[in-house]
């Protein structure tokens, strides 16, 4: 005679076990590694071989933000973490990720954030910093002010081209001497280096009227 508890218990158990792998091996890692975070504020990323796709669904599991993104994200990545992070790390991470695979976010309207090719960043809502700090270090692609107090934004932007990436766009407005950088923040952190050991007052070009007292001014 089958005991009619022991037959709903195992009928619960196979469906918790069918659920969990319609779910995938990602939703698991999430739910472990959110709790982690909940548990300790510190979590792990272990990815091998993953689809970029259940990364962006384990970082929005895990920091409880909404992302969107189409068919365009895709790709397989491997994530290594031997100790457990920060979640604010966990998450610069993920933003390198992103840049590895050619993408970066963007916020949108409605506080969620569009996973977008870097090649579109420059012609979307990135950040606009107007920070005299220097930017944080992080992967994230944002557009950047930089006054100019003694070199001329036009010329120096064709010098520092080289040193830009290829989905990067850098202009110059000259009213104001400025440099628009739109650039992974980390680069433009580098940038903003060069140009502060550049931007001296030795370029400065000066006009000086000197007053001659016993000479001929136009023989001197």
């Amino acid at each position: 005679m089958i005991d009619r508890r022991s037959w709903t218990t195992g009928i619960l158990l196979t469906a918790a076990i069918v659920v969990g792998a319609l779910a995938g091996p990602g939703a698991g890692v999430a739910s472990a590694q959110r709790g982690e975070a909940e548990a300790s504020g510190m979590v792990s990323l272990d990815f091998d071989d993953a689809e970029l796709a259940d990364v962006i669904d384990t970082i929005a599991r895990m920091t409880n933000r909404n992302f969107i993104y189409d068919d365009r994200v895709r790709g397989r990545v491997t994530i290594v973490s031997p100790s457990p992070m920060p979640l604010e790390q966990a998450y610069a991470v993920f933003e390198s990720v992103l840049q590895v695979k050619g993408f970066t976010t963007v916020l949108t309207p409605g506080g969620a954030l569009k996973v977008i090719p870097l090649r579109d960043a420059k012609e979307t809502s990135v950040e606009t910093v107007r920070s005299t700090r220097p930017p944080p270090n992080r992967d994230l692609f944002v557009t950047r002010l930089i006054p100019l107090r003694y070199i001329d934004a036009e010329s120096i932007v064709n010098t520092l081209k080289p040193l830009v990436s290829k989905d990067a766009s850098m202009a110059a407005y000259a009213p104001t001497n400025t440099v628009i950088l739109t650039e992974s923040s980390s680069n433009i952190r580098r940038l903003i280096a060069v140009l502060e050991s550049i931007d001296v007052e030795t370029y400065k070009e000066e006009l000086a009227v000197i007053a001659v007292e016993h000479a001929d001014a136009a023989t001197l």
